[in-house]
């Protein structure tokens, strides 16, 4: 399974109630096979199993399949790091693609651009503090979403195909993190567009969702998975523009997904609120229960904090993907890093050597006081 931001459940944790009577304890228990739940007592567990029996069979299997692409990523990255040549080959419904392989019938002619923007989607990793991870192949990701647009009904008949989910999949992911590249940026262009990337992943959605019907109950959490990571990139950017009206239709949504899959307090986005905000349980019924005015008043929320708007877009998240612009000539990055930097100060980028040893003058006492 593949996603843009999901992180493995974690062992440590801290429950704040008991999950069948819900009484509030320092002698909470977590569930020993999925961690994802605690209880004050066997009884209590016993009791609940029945209900909570099928979100941990899920998240028992979502640990072993993020387990095993770790595994995957973790082997690439190091013939990678090690100077062996990478190549990728993949399985079809229309046959085998690799290089120098024929492209079967049925198969998109420019599938290799699909490779390898998976390539560097999965080897990008999480991202340290001041790096990009798997952002920085924005070069990548946009190339496989032009020739979607370019080659839109040949791409949509391949992801119709069921067996072909794992590559609509994995589409989603690659759009889903270009759409966060672009909200990021957070300019008029750029969320423009974010928006029609977004549109594009709903289109690929829709045919992994249909794919995606009777199948296994990790196929099904992927497929909601990767439908509320696109929605909320959807809340973020409408959040920026101050279209609330749309936050609130998503909202409802957002938390559902939250409350069906029993998302910890610590890793909610939208279900706490209608704890702390209304002073309400977080569950089914109170979702449903929900009136537009008491959405309203959750999403509105944000704008009451110090930060205001920051939940959409801080300034942190934008310089970080920023387009940078020639130190030499003025031209601007067409994509992120597509501009190196002086190798000496690192405090400047050029379009090219020639517009570096044109600008080397000028720059040279800068460079010397900046050097590294």
């Amino acid at each position: 399974m593949t996603t843009t931001t999901e992180e493995p459940i974690g062992a440590a944790r801290t429950y704040r109630c008991c999950a069948a009577c819900g009484i509030d304890t320092t002698m909470i228990r977590g569930c020993s096979r999925c961690r994802t739940v605690g209880y004050c007592g066997r009884d209590c567990q016993r009791g609940h199993w029945k209900d909570h029996k099928r979100v941990c069979d899920d998240a028992i299997e979502d640990k072993n399949l993020v387990k095993a692409a770790k595994a995957v990523s973790k082997n690439v990255k190091k013939a990678k790091k090690a100077g062996m040549p990478t190549m990728t080959i993949s399985m079809t419904a229309f046959g085998m693609v690799g290089p120098g392989m024929p492209i079967p019938d049925g198969v998109p002619p420019n599938f290799s651009l699909k490779q390898a923007a998976l390539l560097q989607f999965t080897t990008g990793g999480p991202s340290r503090p001041n790096e990009l991870g798997n952002l920085q192949y924005e070069a990548c990701y946009r190339a496989y979403y032009d020739d979607i647009c370019e080659s839109t009904s040949i791409w949509m008949t391949f992801f119709d195909h069921p067996y072909n989910y794992e590559h609509a999949e994995h589409t989603c992911g690659i759009l889903g993190t270009l759409a966060t590249v672009y909200r990021q940026r957070a300019t008029d262009e750029s969320n423009k567009e974010c928006k029609a990337v977004l549109d594009m992943e709903e289109e690929v959605l829709k045919r992994y969702r249909r794919s995606s019907i009777g199948a296994n109950r990790a196929q099904i959490h992927c497929c909601d998975a990767i439908e509320y990571k696109m929605k909320m990139i959807q809340n973020n950017l409408a959040f920026q523009l101050g279209q609330y009206e749309t936050c609130m239709s998503l909202f409802r949504d957002l938390a559902g997904f939250e409350q069906k899959y029993n998302i910890s307090y610590e890793e909610q986005n939208f279900l706490f609120m209608v704890e702390a905000i209304l002073g309400k349980p977080p569950n089914a019924a109170s979702l449903g229960a929900l009136t537009d005015y008491e959405v309203r008043e959750m999403v509105m929320a944000p704008l009451k904090l110090p930060t205001g708007r920051q939940r959409a877009v801080s300034e942190k998240e934008q310089q970080r993907v920023a387009l940078l612009a020639c130190a030499g000539c003025g031209k601007s990055e067409s994509t992120i890093r597509s501009f190196k930097a002086c190798a000496r100060c690192q405090s400047v980028v050029f379009c090219g050597k020639e517009c570096q040893r044109q600008s080397w003058k000028s720059h040279k006492k800068i460079c010397n006081t900046n050097k590294k």
